[in-house]
């Protein structure tokens, strides 16, 4: 996940935060949290969050920065976190110092190691290289967790269940040859769109259909589409998600492209990676170009731009207007 705002002042803090900055409950987990250069006094300001599985092997911890594009001109600091069962205790220790050499050598200081075995409940956490321990609080007292509820953040149990959330189902009835793509079928759609995004309610089958017809038919409809999560960036994600589902091949990549950059604009970038994987997959399944848009955000992904930038390639209400309705 890609962040620019949290700060937190202690390692209790930080760590009951990991499920709120990775979008899910880290089991069995390295966790690497990036630093902004303006860190001070107010405390660690988070800018990324990484997860590797705990069986990371030494030859992939060494090229963990490589392979996440890490730099030392975007982040200054890095933490190291290993949440693991007492018996991946060892592998992880000295996983940790594999994955610390390698960011140094990158240019990239790790400023503390910690191990723990859960976020989901009372427990100690150990610091590696002081060897001081303190306590851990569950992920559900956390200030950052309550914050993310309020704002519609959702916490998955697992990253499996999180991957979970992109699975295909039944496939949508295509739109009727009867019911033709007017301007008021535009409309009504939009209309159902939003109100489905802004009240987190499930399209159904006919929604989907209607929506997939909608933003093939015309480039320009598609970018007026991508404005109704305006304020809502994580339901909208969700939703094109839901859509998504129901639809596969090169409508599917679409569709997931959608849920991708409405999840990065909602800071929520595991799941926009999620989106685009399957976009990808979906685009091969139809032996099809992957839609320039999910390109653009592979590279914000990897070069973990901050998600305000990403919002400004939404177009406005003058450049891709939605016929009969004021989105």
């Amino acid at each position: 996940m890609t962040t620019s705002e949290l700060r937190f002042t202690t390692p209790t803090e930080l760590l009951a935060a990991l499920p709120h900055l990775l979008g899910f409950v880290p089991t069995n987990d390295f966790v690497a949290i990036l630093l902004g250069p303006e860190d001070d006094e107010k405390g660690l300001a988070v800018r990324a969050a990484i997860r590797c599985p705990i069986t990371l092997t030494q030859s992939q911890a060494e090229a963990f920065p490589l392979s996440c594009n890490l730099s030392a001109d975007r982040f200054s600091a890095a933490v190291l976190i290993a949440i693991c069962e007492p018996r991946f205790d060892e592998h992880a220790y000295y996983t940790l110092d594999t994955l610390r050499e390698a960011l140094v050598l990158s240019g990239i200081p790790v400023t503390a190691r910690f191990m723990l075995d859960s976020v989901t409940r009372h427990g100690k956490w150990l610091n590696v290289d002081t060897h001081r321990y303190g306590a851990v609080k569950p992920y559900t007292d956390s200030a950052a967790t309550a914050q993310g509820v309020y704002d519609g953040r959702v916490i998955a149990a697992s990253r499996a269940d999180l991957a979970a959330e992109f699975e295909a189902t039944a496939s949508a009835a295509e739109l009727a040859d009867a019911e033709e793509l007017t301007e008021e079928l535009v409309a009504a759609t939009a209309t159902a769109l939003r109100r489905a995004i802004t009240e987190r309610t499930a399209p159904d089958e006919q929604l989907a259909a209607r929506t997939a017809a909608v933003i093939t038919a015309h480039i320009g409809l598609r970018d007026g589409f991508l404005r109704l999560g305006a304020g809502h960036e994580r339901s909208a994600g969700w939703v094109w998600t839901r859509i998504a589902a129901q639809h596969r091949g090169r409508i599917r990549a679409e569709l997931l492209t959608m849920a991708a950059l409405a999840y990065y604009c909602g800071a929520d970038t595991v799941r926009a990676g999620l989106a685009l994987q399957h976009a990808e997959t979906a685009a091969e399944d139809d032996d099809a170009a992957l839609p320039s848009l999910a390109e653009l955000l592979s590279v914000a992904l990897q070069e973990r731009l901050p998600p305000n930038v990403l919002s400004t390639v939404i177009p406005t209400r003058e450049k891709a207007p939605i016929p009969g309705t004021t989105f």
